[in-house]
């Protein structure tokens, strides 16, 4: 399954199982998040690809991290991902400043989640796009 197949499933399963499973219309969503309801159709079977700071706010609305929208990285030697790795050194990092509350501590790991998404999103594209380039109008490559 491709990254925006992965993408489209998981809006569409936060959609129906949000609210103790009683879900979401996409209406409702579309306006909650002041997007056209045909967006959120259109996102659920892939035909449009959401933006990175579109699933950032589905991430937000949901209460989820952006990363549920991409595929788990694969097991590393120990059995973590670097990511898991990467994600367990900041959190130390930052809990062991006593000045930084939770509220701090959450902007900041949404933050570095966000960047993680943006990474994998843009990743995924340069592998879909890695084909032959088309000739511009002039002829040139």
């Amino acid at each position: 399954m491709d990254i925006n197949s992965l993408i489209a499933e998981k809006i569409k399963e936060l959609r129906e199982s949000s609210f103790n499973g009683a879900g979401i219309s996409q209406t409702e969503l579309a306006n909650k998040l002041n997007k056209a309801p045909n967006t959120i159709s259109r996102w659920e079977t892939g035909e449009y690809k959401p933006k990175i700071e579109d699933l950032y706010e589905l991430s937000k609305f949901f209460k989820v991290s952006i990363l549920n929208f991409f595929p788990p990285e694969a097991d590393g030697i120990e059995g973590k991902s670097e990511i898991e790795e990467e994600k367990n050194e900041i959190e130390l990092l930052f809990r062991s400043n006593k000045s930084l509350d939770d509220r701090d501590f959450a902007e900041i790991k949404n933050f570095v989640e966000f960047q993680i998404a943006k990474k994998q999103l843009l990743d995924a594209s340069k592998k879909k796009s890695s084909g032959r380039k088309r000739k511009d109008a002039a002829g040139s490559q």
